[in-house]
C-alpha cells in the first residue's frame, strides 16, 4: 500500500513543496532454494575400474564425473522455505525554489527517509545472537541543492545543475536471507571422502 501527498506554497519569489509518503509492503516469500539437495561436480580421483572415489587414483574433470555420476560435494537445505521480509517506508520533503532574478532561480531542499523491517520470524543463535536482528538506520537526512538559469529571450536554453544526497532501499531479499539463513533452519554441506589409497 502506498499513500503520498504533496502541497504547494506561493510567496513572493518563493515557491514552497512539502510533502511525505508511505509504503507499507506484506510479502510472502517461498524460496525453495537447494531444498531438494544438489550435487556438484569438481575434479575427482577415482578407482578406474569401479569408479568409487580415493586419494590417489584417476583424476576425472567435472564433465567426465558428471558422466560417470560420481560428484564431488552434496549440498542440502532444511528449515522452512517461507518467510515474511515485510517493510515500512517512509519519506518527507521541503523544498524552496526561489527566483532570485528573472534569469536565475535556485533550489534548496531536504528530504528525510526511513526503512523499518519486521521481526516477524526472526531467530537468534546461541554462538551468534546478532543473527537474528536486522539494523536500523534512523539518519537519512539527505539535503539538495540546484539551480537553473535562463539565456536569451525568445527562445531562451536553461541551464540546469544539482546536487544532493540520496539514500536507496534495502531489498527484501536481504531481510529475507536473515530469517532463512541464521544458523537454526540452516544449510547441510557434504564432501564425498575418498575410501581408500590404492585401486
Amino acid at each position: 500500500m502506498h499513500l503520498t501527498e504533496t502541497f504547494g506554497l506561493e510567496g513572493g519569489r518563493h515557491s514552497w513543496k512539502f510533502g511525505g509518503d508511505a509504503m507499507l509492503t506484506w510479502t510472502y516469500n517461498y524460496f525453495p532454494s537447494l531444498f531438494g539437495g544438489e550435487y556438484i561436480y569438481d575434479d575427482i580421483k577415482v578407482n578406474p575400474f569401479t569408479f568409487d572415489p580415493m586419494i590417489a587414483g584417476l583424476q576425472l574433470t567435472p564433465l567426465r564425473a558428471y558422466a560417470h555420476q560420481v560428484p564431488r560435494y552434496y549440498i542440502q537445505n532444511f528449515g522452512s522455505p517461507v518467510t515474511h521480509p515485510d517493510t515500512n517506508e517512509y519519506a518527507a520533503f521541503l523544498q524552496d525554489t526561489i527566483r532570485v532574478t528573472n534569469r536565475l532561480a535556485l533550489s534548496l531542499g531536504v528530504r528525510y527517509d526511513l526503512q523499518t523491517f519486521t521481526s516477524k520470524g526472526l531467530a537468534s543463535t546461541p554462538l551468534w545472537p546478532d543473527s537474528g536482528k536486522v539494523p536500523l538506520d534512523t539518519n537519512n537526512v539527505a539535503p539538495r541543492v540546484g539551480f537553473a538559469y535562463s539565456i536569451g529571450d525568445e527562445r531562451p536554453l536553461v541551464i540546469r545543475a544539482g546536487y544532493g544526497l540520496f539514500y536507496t532501499r534495502i531489498p527484501q531479499i536481504y531481510t529475507s536471507s536473515v530469517a532463512s539463513d541464521n544458523g537454526l533452519a540452516g544449510t547441510i554441506f557434504s564432501s564425498i571422502t575418498p575410501t581408500s589409497t590404492i585401486a
